[in-house]
């Protein structure tokens, strides 16, 4: 259940779909001023900018606003098609679609273009990144739903 759990989350990250730079790992830039990589200020930094903090109440009522954008909000359309891949027997066409969907980002805004070695990313890049963290999370959210519904309950629930 650990593995599912944490692969589903991972796979909706962009950069845990791609190679380039090892997935970001290597490419040193700035967030609010202090030096880390690309991987850790999408893994951690910029969650934790859209929590409000990270702190059990604010990642709390985070993943309220979530899970009501998921159920009657601006994703409800579009759960249909995150779970156009649903059936736990073709596990392996599901992860690679999966990651595809999560790779599509990094060409599309992650490494597009390519953060320069020390530019800061807490602003304008920020700005953009953080309704695709949103949605990547709620696409995992989703599909860890679904899967464990389909494993328990045969149904996906949605």
């Amino acid at each position: 259940l650990k593995f599912l759990v944490h692969f589903l989350g991972d796979i909706t990250q962009p950069l845990h779909d791609e190679a380039f730079d090892v997935g970001g790992n290597t490419l040193s830039i700035k967030w609010n001023g202090a030096t880390n990589n690309l991987h850790h200020i999408w893994d951690t930094e910029m969650i934790t900018k859209l929590a409000g903090s990270d702190t059990d109440a604010n990642l709390s009522a985070w993943t309220n606003t979530i899970v009501t954008q998921i159920n009657s909000g601006s994703y409800t359309s579009s759960v249909p098609s995150w779970l156009s891949c649903s059936d736990i027997t073709t596990a392996q066409t599901c992860a690679t679609a999966w990651a595809a969907d999560g790779n599509s980002f990094d060409c599309s805004y992650v490494l597009n273009p390519i953060p320069a070695s020390g530019a800061e990313l807490s602003g304008a890049y920020y700005t953009g990144a953080a309704p695709i963290i949103q949605q990547q999370i709620a696409k995992g959210g989703v599909r860890l739903a679904a899967w464990l519904n389909k494993i328990y309950t045969g149904s996906t629930g949605f």
